[in-house]
């Protein structure tokens, strides 16, 4: 996913869409890049300490890095799209962001949520649902920009 989304944003760079990210972008890059880093931290003090992963929890380590990444990317894309206007594109661009977003949220409530009372920490188990849904929806936005062409292509 990473590499399709700079895939896409080398072309809206070349077209002279690239957009530029706001304070709210940043505001959410600079969370997720703290807890990237004390994630980092904690995996790194584990193995200092003794810790010798297995294979398995070796094949999550890029997990969050790879978030952070797919954020940046995301919010890059969505607001390139929209300095070419509103529209079905950049709904899908949107709603990736959105997806990523939860996600990094849902990662962040598996190490904060333990530390909260009962009725509130049950809120993280529930935040993968209109994460997955975002990415489940997200292309069905393209593939409505890409039927509304074809349509007024074909029209006289």
């Amino acid at each position: 996913m990473a590499a399709g989304f700079l895939f896409a944003l080398k072309v809206y760079q070349r077209a002279g869409f690239l957009g530029r990210l706001r304070a709210l972008d940043w505001t959410m890059l600079i969370g997720a890049a703290l807890y990237t880093g004390v994630e980092i931290a904690y995996v790194a003090l584990a193995i200092l300490n003794g810790k010798r992963p297995g294979l398995a929890e070796i094949a999550h380590f890029p997990t969050d890095p790879l978030l952070v990444l797919l954020l940046v990317e995301g919010l890059f894309l969505y607001r390139s799209v929209q300095e070419m206007g509103p529209g079905l594109i950049g709904a899908c661009w949107k709603t990736f962001s959105i997806g990523v977003f939860l996600i990094v949220l849902g990662d962040l409530s598996i190490m904060f949520l333990p530390y909260v009372a009962w009725p509130w920490s049950a809120l993280g188990s529930f935040i993968w649902f209109p994460a997955a849904a975002a990415f489940a929806v997200a292309p069905t936005f393209q593939l409505e920009a890409i039927a509304k062409a074809r349509a007024s292509r074909s029209r006289p």
